[in-house]
């Protein structure tokens, strides 16, 4: 979870609404509905502790055509979407201030940050091959190297004499609904991730018990952290600072500690957004696994290598991902997946619903709390939020302008995901027809 939305989202999210208050509450806002899909995620991967996550529930809840659609999306542009939105960005806001500044003269090939992010999926596709436990252990140490410092920087930042934290962002003038939309968007993908363990959930130790552990404890500990992160960046550089920063925690940083703190903070934020890409690299060949498990993808995507690694489904995430960041930057590819993640998580979530009321007697190791609440609280505002983006994307597509290229990548994941569910029905009942 912890990777490049909480850096360079805070100025998305400040320049979209008017006050503290607001700002602050868009963040807990997504921190809650995080957690009320965790919860969901929680009852389902302790019910069904396999590998392939959304696609799994999806399947046995709604049938084949909707997980075939949903494996399909995530498969083609929720994880390689998600890899490439992070890598473009770690390239152009980490990795080469980073090198550059050390002195290193990078090859011709490599010295802009579209190269330099090739590189860096191809690494990580090639660190996953080596197996699921050896890429875990290096996940945990990426993980919680700077989670640990970034929590002792924002509380020991957020002590120093606050910066104009009167001052406010204009807020843009796409009227509430259109703020409140694009704010959610940035920070649901901020918190992007915390369904991360239910992709690997057949190769999890006692999954019953650690699915769920790892959903709730993570989703709540990223939510204090990035808490603590919002008042560190408010704090340090007042709400309309924020909304300047291209980048909020380097920014932070250098006004709270002086230029001094700008190389060991952009290190630290290298290393979180690269635990981020391997976690999703390790994920998302899962479901791609799966599928063909089913015969939904082709035979060759569900192969294994000796150490059980699904080498084939990572080498084609690869390729998907480095197509998408040869064709958009990161706001593009973050409207892209946001969107896609939003439908594709309602679904989900829709698909407890379902287990609660056609399988109640099915033994259920976790029980979602204040069931129904929380996961109606998660579809009904993905919902809402899902329908207004629609609106406003194909409306400005339909009149042009400077924005309509952005919105074209908000409509491309929803359209697909229909497109798909109704052509794979026409589908099936074709062939059916042909049998009989």
């Amino acid at each position: 979870m912890l990777g490049v939305g909480i850096f360079l989202n805070p100025r998305l999210v400040a320049a979209e609404v008017s006050s503290l208050p607001a700002f602050f509450a868009m963040w807990l806002l997504g921190g809650l509905v995080a957690f009320a899909g965790a919860a969901a995620f929680a009852e389902m991967g302790a019910m069904f502790p396999q590998t392939g996550g959304e696609y799994v529930f999806l399947r046995r809840a709604f049938g084949p055509s909707v997980s075939m659609a949903a494996g399909w999306t995530i498969a083609v542009i929720v994880f390689p979407g998600s890899i490439a939105a992070m890598a473009v960005a770690v390239a152009e806001y980490q990795l080469l201030p980073l090198l550059k500044g050390a002195g290193v003269t990078l090859p011709g090939i490599l010295d802009t940050p579209r190269e330099l992010a090739y590189l860096t999926v191809f690494l990580f596709s090639l660190l996953n091959i080596a197996g699921a436990r050896f890429s875990a252990r290096a996940q945990a140490v990426l993980t919680m190297t700077p989670v640990f410092f970034f929590a002792a920087i924002a509380i020991a930042g957020s002590g120093t004499v606050p910066q104009a934290t009167s001052a406010v962002a204009h807020a843009s003038d796409s009227g509430f609904m259109g703020g409140f939309s694009a704010a959610f968007v940035a920070v649901y993908f901020a918190y992007s991730g915390w369904n991360a363990v239910v992709y690997v959930a057949g190769e999890v130790e006692r999954p019953r018990r650690n699915v769920p552990l790892a959903l709730l404890v993570g989703t709540l500990s990223v939510t204090v952290l990035y808490a603590l992160l919002c008042i560190f960046f408010v704090r340090t550089l007042g709400l309309a600072g924020v909304a300047e920063a291209h980048e909020a925690g380097s920014a932070a940083a250098v006004a709270a500690f002086g230029e001094g703190a700008t190389v060991p903070i952009t290190a630290l934020i290298a290393i979180a957004i690269l635990a981020s890409i391997n976690g999703t690299v390790m994920g998302g060949a899962r479901v791609s696994w799966a599928m063909a498990k089913d015969r939904v993808l082709p035979e060759p995507a569900g192969r294994l290598n000796s150490l059980g690694v699904p080498h084939v489904a990572l080498w084609l995430q690869a390729g998907v991902a480095v197509v998408l960041i040869a064709t958009g930057g990161f706001e593009e590819l973050l409207q892209l997946t946001s969107v896609t993640m939003l439908i594709i998580g309602a679904a989900a979530v829709l698909a407890l619903f379902k287990f609660r009321h056609s399988d109640p007697d099915r033994e259920r190791p976790f029980r979602t709390p204040l069931y129904p609440v929380l996961p109606a609280t998660y579809v009904v505002l993905s919902s809402f939020v899902i329908a207004y983006l629609m609106w406003d994307a194909a409306s400005k597509v339909a009149s042009g302008g400077e924005h309509a290229q952005q919105a074209v990548y908000i409509l491309i994941g929803a359209i697909g995901f229909v497109a798909a569910v109704a052509g794979h029905s026409v589908w099936s009942r074709f062939r059916r027809s042909a049998g009989a």
